[in-house]
């Protein structure tokens, strides 16, 4: 048998040529939850290979990662659950990961979510980072289905943020 580590947000399990990485599905129940912004990572997911050879592939998501009750009103405060709000991109720089930068539209989610939360003084400069310090009502949904539209079994299901309903703090 593979040995087993626990890191902080993942289980590592190493058993022969394929090591399994990421943090565990957390399924919480649904509903409206206060949440505090930790980070953000970029992902080439979904991206397109780019025409020319360059660290820049058209398409690809971020996320934003957030602490969801981080004052124990909903949630035992011995565990501590963290889940991520995704957003697409009009295009992520590799490499992709924790602080990789991402370009997004005008008329993108993202850029709407970002005008009404935090407004917005220079157009070429929002970063998720100003969500720092601040605390946020969230709608925490649950993931029932895969990317194919199949139905996830009861162990699968996990729970995303669905949306940033506003600050409370």
């Amino acid at each position: 048998m593979g040995a087993v580590e626990k890191t902080e947000l993942s289980l590592v399990v190493s058993k022969g040529e394929c090591e399994l990485i990421g943090p565990e599905n957390t399924l919480i129940p649904e509903g409206i939850y206060e949440a505090s912004y930790l980070h953000f990572e970029t992902s080439a997911l979904y991206s397109k290979k780019p025409v020319r050879k360059g660290k820049r592939r058209e398409g690809g998501k971020v996320y934003l990662w957030f602490w969801i009750d981080p004052y124990g009103n909903k949630i035992d405060p011995s565990q501590r659950v963290e889940l991520y709000l995704s957003y697409n991109t009009a295009y992520v720089e590799l490499p992709t990961g924790r602080k990789g930068k991402f370009g997004a539209k005008k008329k993108s989610k993202y850029y709407k979510d970002y005008k009404r939360l935090i407004g917005v003084a220079r157009d070429d400069r929002i970063s998720p980072n100003t969500y720092r310090n601040k605390l946020f009502k969230i709608s925490v949904g649950t993931v029932t289905t895969n990317d194919r539209q199949k139905k996830h079994g009861e162990d699968e299901q996990y729970s995303v943020i669905r949306e940033i309903i506003g600050i409370t703090g």
